[in-house]
C-alpha cells in the first residue's frame, strides 16, 4: 500500500469514528479510535479524540495523559498544548499547565486562547507579572474576549492598582454586561477605593439582573443603617426566607449574616443573634477544623528559640511591617494610620510571606515546624528575597510596606529570623468585641476557627496566649503590642508611640487617616472613611444573654497536651 492510500485508509476510519461520535455511537467511535491507535500509535487526530471522549466522561487525568500522546505524535499543533494547558488547570497541576501554555503559545504566537490559558496558569502560580504580560497579549488578538479583560483587572487588582483594574473590569462589562462576578469584583474595587457609592449602585446592579444573589444582599447590609422594618431592602430579605433552604449552605450563610445585620441595626437583638447563630452552624457544616491541631502548633512554636541570627542574608537590613493577632482586632485602623504616614504603604491582608514559605517547604518536602528547626540562612535568604520581591512589585515607591495578615502570628519566629530589623505589631481588642465581630462575618479566606462559638473563644484565647510569649521573649524594638480601645480613646498619642516603634518620624497625617484616600481590603472598608470609630467598643454586651459558650471557651485556660 502506499503512503498516499495508506492516509486515505487512516483518514476514512477518523471519518468514520467522527460520524458515530455525532450520531450519539460514543462507544463504538472510541473503540475505532483505540484500535487505530495501538496499531498506528502516529495517528494523533486518534489520541486526542480518546482525550475528548475521557474529559466528557469527567476522567480528567486520562484526558490528559491521552491527548500528551496526541502531542508527542504532533508537537507542532499547538491545539494539543492548549487543551493541556487547560485540562491542567481545572486538575490542579499547575507547573504542566504552564509548560504546556509555553509549548501552545510558542507554537501559534496568534491564537488568543492559548495566551488566554497560559495566562490564567501563570495568574494561578501567583506569577502576576507574567500573567499580566500574557493576558494582555491575548485580549490584542481578540479585542472581544471579555474574560480576558476581567483576569487582567483581578491581577491588577491583586497588586494594589485599581485603576487599571476598574478600567479592565468596565471593559468586560462593555463586551458582556450581565456578568455579575464582573459587576461584584468591580464593586469590591470601588470598595477599595473608598467610593462606597458606586459601590453600592454595583451590587445594586448585580441583584437587578439576579435578584437572589446573596453575597450582594451581604454586602448592601454591612454598607447601609437600617432604619426600621419597612427598609425596602430589609423586606426583600425577609421575602428570601420563605425559599432560603434551596440555596447553597454559603448562599443560606450570607442570607442570614444579612437579614441578622438588618435586625440588629432596628435593635431586634434576639432575632439577630438567631440569624447570625444559623449562619454560622449552616456554614459550619461544610468544613472539618480540630483546635487541637491549633493548640500543637502554638505549643511547638514556643520550643522554638528566639535567637537573634548571627549570619545576616540579603533580606536582614529591610525592616518589612507586620500586624497580626485576631482578625476584627482594630488592626485596619492600624494600617491607615501608618499607611498615611509619607513613607509608609498598606498593602493589605496579603499572603506573599506564607506563599515564600510555602515555596521552599514544597522544594524541601518537609512540613513548617521541620523547617523552623532545621533551616539554613540560604533557606532564610530564598524566602527574605522572594518576600521582598513580592511585595516591592505590589509597591516599588514606598520604602516601608505593611502587610497586615493576622496569621502571621504563626510565623513570627521565622520572620525574627529573616528579618531581625522588621516589626511585628500584636493588634489586640476586647476579646469578645472581636469574637462577636468574627461571628458576624463569613470571611473571603479560610477562617475555619469563626463559625463555633467555643472554637472561636478557644481560638482568641490561644492567640492571646501566642501573642503574650513573642512579647515575652523578643526585643522591645521588634514585637509591639497594641490596644484597640487605647488608640480609639487617646488616637494621637498612641499613633506617636506607633509611629516611633516603627522609628519613623511623626506627621500629623497619621491621625487625619480618614481624609487619606486609598485601599481597604477587609471587611472594615466602610469603617475607616470615617473620623475615629468608637461605637464598636463594648458592642457585644447586648449579645451576652447569648454567647456564654464563648465567653467561657476564651476564660477556661488552654490545656495544650489535649
Amino acid at each position: 500500500m502506499t503512503e498516499a492510500a495508506a492516509q486515505q485508509t487512516i483518514n476514512l476510519a477518523l471519518q468514520k469514528a467522527e460520524n458515530l461520535e455525532k450520531s450519539g455511537e460514543v462507544g463504538l467511535a472510541k473503540t475505532l479510535y483505540e484500535h487505530l491507535v495501538k496499531t498506528l500509535p502516529h495517528v494523533h487526530q486518534a489520541w486526542y479524540r480518546l482525550g475528548v471522549i475521557a474529559e466528557n466522561n469527567n476522567q480528567l487525568k486520562e484526558a490528559a495523559k491521552l491527548i500528551s500522546n496526541a502531542s508527542l505524535a504532533k508537537p507542532d499543533n499547538f491545539l494539543y498544548h492548549r487543551e493541556l494547558n487547560r485540562i491542567y488547570l481545572v486538575i490542579g497541576d499547575i507547573e504542566k499547565a504552564i509548560i504546556s501554555g509555553e509549548q501552545a503559545t510558542a507554537t501559534n504566537p496568534k491564537d488568543s486562547s492559548s495566551f488566554y490559558y497560559y495566562g490564567a496558569a501563570l495568574q494561578s502560580n501567583n506569577d502576576t507579572k507574567s500573567a499580566i504580560t500574557a493576558f494582555t497579549k491575548a485580549i490584542k488578538l481578540n479585542p472581544q474576549l471579555a474574560q480576558g479583560f476581567y483576569n487582567l483587572g483581578v491581577c491588577y487588582g491583586s497588586i494594589n492598582d485599581f485603576k487599571n483594574a476598574e478600567k479592565n473590569y468596565l471593559k468586560s462589562l462593555s463586551i458582556n454586561p450581565n456578568s455579575t462576578t464582573v459587576v461584584y469584583n468591580l464593586a469590591g474595587t470601588y470598595l477599595e477605593n473608598g467610593n462606597t457609592d458606586a459601590a453600592i449602585q454595583r451590587f445594586n446592579d448585580i441583584l437587578n439582573i439576579q435578584p437572589d444573589h446573596m453575597e450582594s444582599h451581604f454586602n448592601l447590609s454591612r454598607l447601609k443603617k437600617y432604619s426600621g422594618n419597612s427598609d425596602k431592602h430589609f423586606e426583600i430579605l425577609k421575602s428570601l426566607s420563605r425559599e432560603i433552604s434551596r440555596y447553597s449552605p454559603k448562599e443560606q450563610a450570607h442570607y442570614w449574616l444579612s437579614i441578622g445585620k438588618a435586625y440588629e441595626d432596628t435593635a431586634d437583638i434576639e432575632s439577630a443573634f438567631e440569624a447570625f447563630q444559623t449562619a454560622n452552624k449552616t456554614y459550619r457544616k461544610t468544613f472539618t477544623y480540630d483546635t487541637k491541631n491549633t493548640k500543637t502548633l502554638t505549643s511547638e512554636l514556643q520550643k522554638i528559640p528566639l535567637i537573634k541570627p548571627d549570619n545576616q542574608n540579603s533580606a536582614s537590613n529591610h525592616s518589612p511591617i507586620f500586624i497580626v493577632g485576631m482578625p476584627r482586632s482594630g488592626s485596619t485602623l492600624i494600617e491607615q494610620i501608618l499607611d498615611s504616614h509619607s513613607r509608609v504603604s498598606g498593602l493589605g491582608e496579603i499572603p506573599d510571606f506564607q506563599k515564600s514559605i510555602n515555596t521552599v517547604l514544597s522544594k524541601k518536602g518537609i512540613n513548617y515546624l521541620e523547617f523552623l528547626k532545621s533551616a539554613t540562612n540560604e533557606d532564610l535568604n530564598l524566602i527574605g528575597e522572594q518576600y521582598i520581591n513580592s511585595i516591592k512589585y505590589k509597591n516599588s515607591v514606598s520604602e516601608r510596606l505593611v502587610n497586615k495578615l493576622p496569621n502571621n502570628i504563626f510565623n513570627v519566629a521565622l520572620i525574627y529570623k529573616i528579618f531581625p530589623n522588621a516589626k511585628i505589631i500584636h493588634s489586640l481588642r476586647d476579646p469578645m468585641d472581636t469574637c462577636m465581630s468574627n461571628y458576624k462575618l463569613l470571611f473571603n479566606e479560610p477562617q475555619p476557627f469563626a463559625y463555633d462559638m467555643e472554637e472561636l473563644g478557644v481560638y482568641c484565647r490561644i492567640l492571646d496566649n501566642l501573642g503574650l510569649y513573642w512579647s515575652n521573649n523578643l526585643p522591645d524594638n521588634f514585637y509591639y503590642r497594641i490596644e484597640y480601645e487605647s488608640l480609639v480613646n487617646n488616637l494621637e498619642n498612641e499613633a506617636k508611640k506607633l509611629i516611633d516603634f516603627c522609628e519613623l518620624e511623626w506627621e500629623q497625617n497619621c491621625v487625619k487617616f480618614y481624609n487619606h484616600k486609598r485601599k481597604v481590603k477587609t471587611a472594615s472598608q466602610h469603617q475607616v472613611t470615617k473620623p475615629i470609630y468608637t461605637t464598636s467598643i463594648k458592642s457585644w454586651k447586648k449579645y451576652e444573654p447569648y454567647i456564654q459558650p464563648m465567653i467561657d471557651a476564651y476564660n477556661t485556660e488552654i490545656d495544650y497536651n489535649l
